[in-house]
C-alpha cells in the first residue's frame, strides 16, 4: 500500500534515489529497514528478453517450483530460477507444505499466526474447475486426505487484508470464493425479510473483507446505515432493494485502506477496488453490479460517509431515502 511519503516518477533522478547498497544487509537500521522495502513498479511491461544475464532468485525449492509450475514449459526463464535465501530477510511468515501421494499437509511455521491458509483444489477432469472446486479456510494448519495426483491445487494466505499465493501445482491459480456467492445468492433468493448483519456475516467469510469490517467503527457505521435503510425505505423486499442492501454493505469499505494511507477523502476510489477484487462472491448481474460502482463514486456515498461524523441521524436517514429514491429511479432503466 502506497504511503503518503512515496515519490513516483520515471527520471533518472528517481532510480538514483533507490539505495541498492542497503537493501541486502544483515543487520538493518531504519535506513536500511526502508531500504529493503523499495520496489520498482512496472507501467505496462518490462521485456525482461533484453536484459542480459538476468535471474530469478527465489527464497527456496517450493517457491522455484511454484513459479515453475505457471510457467509455460518452453519459457526461457524456467533455466534462469535459481534459489538463495541469503537474498531475503525471512521475516515473513514461513509454510510447510508436506506432499504425499494421498494426503497434503499445510502449516505456518513462525510466530504470525493471525491470517489464515485457504486451500483451493479442483479434480483435473473437471473443465471448467466449478463441479468439484473445493476451498477449505483454517487459522494455523491442516490436512486433507486427497488423491495428490488428480487434482490441481493452490494454497493462499490471507494477512490483514491481503491474499497471498504460497504454492500451487498448476498454471492458473486464481482466488476465488464460490461458496460464499452461493450462500449470499440462496439468502437473497429465499428470504423476505432482510437481516443486515447476516448479509454482513456472509461477506465476512471473504478475508479481505473480514478484516476490512473489523477495523475501527467500520461494521458498525455500515450495519447502521443498513438498518435504517430497513426501517425506513425498504416496505417489500424485493431485487431492486437487495441489490441496494449489497450496496450499502459495500459502500465504504475501502474507508479503512484509504485512511491508512492518509487519503481518506478518496475512499470511493478505494472502495471501487476493493469491489473489484472481491465482485466474484456477488450473486448479481453484471449490469445491476455496475451500477452499484457507480451509486460508490458518487456524491450520494460521499454525503452519506460525511454524515457519520454529524450529530444528526436524521440528517444521515434523510441521506439514505435520497439515495434510495435515486438507485430505485436508475435501476428501472437498466
Amino acid at each position: 500500500m502506497a504511503r503518503k511519503s512515496m515519490k513516483y516518477g520515471n527520471t533518472l533522478g528517481i532510480i538514483n534515489q533507490f539505495d541498492f547498497n542497503s537493501v541486502y544487509c544483515e543487520e538493518l537500521s531504519d535506513r536500511q529497514f526502508a531500504s529493503s522495502q523499495q520496489e520498482f513498479l512496472i507501467k505496462s511491461q518490462l521485456p525482461l528478453n533484453v536484459i542480459d544475464d538476468i535471474e530469478v532468485i527465489c527464497q527456496n525449492v517450493a517457491a522455484v517450483e511454484c513459479l515453475s509450475y505457471m510457467l509455460e514449459d518452453n519459457n526461457p526463464f524456467k533455466d534462469k530460477i535459481k534459489v538463495d535465501e541469503r537474498m531475503y530477510h525471512g521475516r515473513n511468515p514461513k509454510f510447510l507444505i508436506v506432499e504425499n501421494p494421498k494426503s497434503l499437509k499445510i502449516s505456518i511455521q513462525q510466530e504470525k499466526k493471525d491470517g489464515k491458509i485457504i486451500l483451493k483444489y479442483f479434480n483435473k477432469n473437471d473443465a471448467d474447475n466449478v463441479k468439484s472446486e473445493v476451498a477449505i479456510l483454517v487459522p494455523e494448519t491442516m490436512t486433507v486426505s486427497i488423491d495428490i495426483k488428480s487434482i490441481n491445487y493452490a494454497i493462499f494466505y490471507a494477512h490483514n487484508g491481503h491474499i497471498w499465493l504460497i504454492a500451487t501445482n498448476h498454471k492458473h491459480p486464481k482466488f476465488t470464493l464460490p461458496h460464499v456467492r452461493q450462500l449470499l445468492e440462496d439468502y437473497l433468493d429465499n428470504i423476505t425479510a432482510m437481516d443486515p448483519a447476516y448479509i454482513l456475516d456472509i461477506l465476512k467469510e471473504h478475508p479481505v473483507l473480514q478484516y476490512l469490517y473489523e477495523q475501527a467503527g467500520q461494521n458498525g457505521h455500515t450495519l447502521t446505515v443498513m438498518e435504517m435503510f430497513k426501517q425506513h425505505c425498504d416496505i417489500q423486499s424485493n431485487i431492486v432493494s437487495k441489490s441496494f442492501y449489497i450496496l450499502l454493505a459495500l459502500h465504504a469499505v475501502g474507508l479503512p485502506e484509504a485512511k491508512l494511507a492518509n487519503k481518506e477523502q478518496d475512499h470511493q476510489r478505494f472502495t471501487l477496488k476493493i469491489v473489484a477484487e472481491v465482485c466474484d462472491i456477488i450473486p448479481l448481474s453484471n449490469s445491476v453490479l455496475q451500477q452499484i460502482k457507480k451509486f460508490i463514486d458518487s456524491d450520494h456515498i460521499r454525503n452519506l460517509v460525511y454524515a457519520y461524523s454529524g450529530p444528526s441521524a436524521t440528517n444521515l436517514t434523510s441521506i439514505i431515502q435520497t439515495m434510495w429514491a435515486d438507485y430505485n429511479q436508475q435501476f428501472n432503466l437498466l
